[in-house]
């Protein structure tokens, strides 16, 4: 059986990485670290994450000296519990994949700003009492960034 856990909270993170340009082609790489506040409950089974981040190759075009749009991919982790009120409560560390695309608009030769759409998929765990537990991702997130 299949449980959907309707979800609600706030989620915020930082990111940092290096990339090169070749003519119009961006490349690099990028590393991610947040906290995901949301919170969900269905059926006695409630869920909260935690702590999440990722580690991700990126590759562009720069479409105009302003617009970089680029695709990203790779690894992704979060922190999982999980309580039921009959069984208690279990944590995890989940481990998966992540991938989107996105753009990056140059607001000032340092300052630039983002929006990027990212499916993640930070697989499954089996919970005692509870079962098998998968947690997936669609988000889109907006940002700001600093070029050092």
């Amino acid at each position: 059986d299949n449980v959907d856990v309707g979800t609600k909270g706030f989620v915020g993170s930082v990111f940092g990485g290096y990339q090169w340009q070749q003519e119009n082609f961006v490349y690099g790489a990028e590393a991610e670290l947040g906290y995901n506040g949301v919170k969900g409950d269905d059926s006695g089974v409630n869920s909260k994450a935690g702590f999440e981040g990722s580690l991700r190759a990126r590759l562009g075009y720069a479409v105009t000296p302003e617009i970089l749009l680029y695709g990203t991919g790779g690894l992704a982790g979060r922190s999982l519990k999980v309580e039921d009120d009959v069984y208690g409560s279990d944590r995890a560390t989940l481990l998966g994949w992540t991938a989107g695309l996105g753009t990056d608009i140059k607001l000032t030769d340092n300052v630039f700003g983002r929006v990027e759409y990212r499916y993640t998929d930070f697989g499954s765990k089996s919970f005692d009492g509870i079962g098998k537990v998968k947690a997936t991702d669609n988000r889109v997130t907006f940002g700001v960034g600093m070029k050092f």
